[in-house]
Parts: structure tokens; sequence; C-alpha cells
């Protein structure tokens, strides 16, 4: 069984289980985002700058949803700043001024119960 194999099964499990807790199942599917979201904050970072990778499950159910994507964005303080953006907690500006961009990224998990925050390493 593969990696990617043991992550999808074990994500099941946790989409199965009506008491599993949403930062077990954001963790799980942040590693089978893996290599996608490593490319994302690599080229985005390079681009833009420091910023954030925000996975927008608003209105999604992750226990009902079926095989395929949710919305994923970089957003980078400098566009925060230019567009007069607001990000949806205040300290995810500190997270993003504090990570070190050569080997880890942040990414928001958001959803109607508010963001979740996470530093990640960069494989």
């Amino acid at each position: 069984m593969t990696e990617q194999q043991a992550l999808a099964r074990q994500l099941h499990a946790l989409l199965e289980n009506s008491d599993a807790d949403l930062g077990d199942i954001d963790e799980v599917y942040i590693q089978i985002l893996g290599e996608q979201v490593v490319q994302m904050a690599r080229q985005t970072y390079e681009r833009e700058g420091r910023g954030a990778i925000l996975i927008d499950m608003h209105g999604i159910d992750v226990r009902n949803t079926s095989e395929g994507g949710v919305p994923m964005y970089y957003i980078s303080i400098e566009r925060v700043r230019q567009e007069g953006l607001v990000w949806p907690a205040v300290n995810i500006e500190q997270e993003i001024t504090t990570y070190d961009p050569d080997n880890e990224c942040v990414i928001v998990i958001d959803r109607e119960t508010g963001p979740r925050i996470y530093v990640a390493m960069l494989g």
C-alpha cells in the first residue's frame, strides 16, 4: 500500500467517525495534498512574497463530499494590504511574518466554525 493510499484510508476512517476532530481531518487532508501544497507555496512565494495558502471550506461538509477538490488560493501579505482585504483571523499575519519560507508554509483552513492555522514543513 502506498503512502497516499494509507492516507486516503485514514481520512476515510476519520470521515466515517462522527466524533472525529476537525483538526485531525485537516492534518490528514493537508498530508494528502502534500506535493500540490509544496509547489503552490514555493512558486507563489517566489512571485508574490510572504503569504498563506487559504483552503476555503465554507459550505463544504467534508464528511459528505465526493472526491474532488476544494477552493485553494495563495494570498500574500502585499495583496491583502493593496486590496484592503481582511484575514479570517487576526493572528494569521503574525504566522506569515514569522515562518521560514525556505522550509515551511502557512496553511489556513477556513470554514464556518472559524479558521484553523497550520505551519507545515515543505517536503
